[in-house]
Parts: structure tokens; sequence; C-alpha cells
């Protein structure tokens, strides 16, 4: 249940796709449906699962089980892609946790 200006809008986290921060806001999107929240990455992070989800950007969160593949982006970097064909960009910042998260199971190539 997040608390939009709209009121409360019910969507459950496994339909999230993933999440980006907008200044004090976060922009959940799921599917052709997104919900803007009033909340920070900081207080995100915090309330959010590491088994379900990973920032891969100071800006945005995924959803683990909609990732299809990481792949090289321009020169030196790398983006996720989802089943639905978002791209999100890699930090630099956030790459060594996402290689940990995905040698702690057993993949790697980054």
């Amino acid at each position: 249940m997040l608390k939009s200006e709209g009121g409360y809008v019910f969507l459950p986290f496994e339909e999230v796709f993933w999440m980006e921060a907008q200044g004090d806001y976060i922009k959940f999107h799921a599917g052709a449906r997104s919900c803007l929240v009033r909340m920070t990455m900081k207080v995100l992070d915090a309330g959010i699962d590491p088994r379900r989800f990973l920032r891969v950007h100071r800006s945005a969160v995924v959803n683990l089980d909609w990732i299809e593949k990481i792949c090289p982006e321009s020169q030196c970097g790398y983006a996720v892609v989802l089943r639905d064909g978002t791209r999100i960009r890699i930090s630099d910042g956030h790459r060594m946790r996402v290689r940990a998260f995905y040698d702690s199971h057993g993949s790697s190539g980054l």
C-alpha cells in the first residue's frame, strides 16, 4: 500500500519492475502502471527486501525477478535490461554491488 497524491494505491511489490528517484519522490514502475510517492531513496533502501530488489544506480532500484539480462552499454558501462525492454544504466558506484550479488548467486560477467 503506497500513499500517493490521489490517496492510497495497492501495488504488490512482485509487480514492481523498478523504482526511480525523482527528487524527494520515488516513481514505482509496474508495467503500464506507475505511481509517484513522496519518499527518499534512503527510506526506500531501508525498507525493501535485498533478496528481491537491487540498487543499480543512485537513482534506480530493480526487481530481480524482472531482470532479463545485463549487457554492455557504451565503452565501459553496463545496463540492466528488464523483461519489458527497459534499460537501466548500472552506475560505476553500484557496479561492484551488482557483481557481488551475481557472483554469490553463481553468475558473473561484469
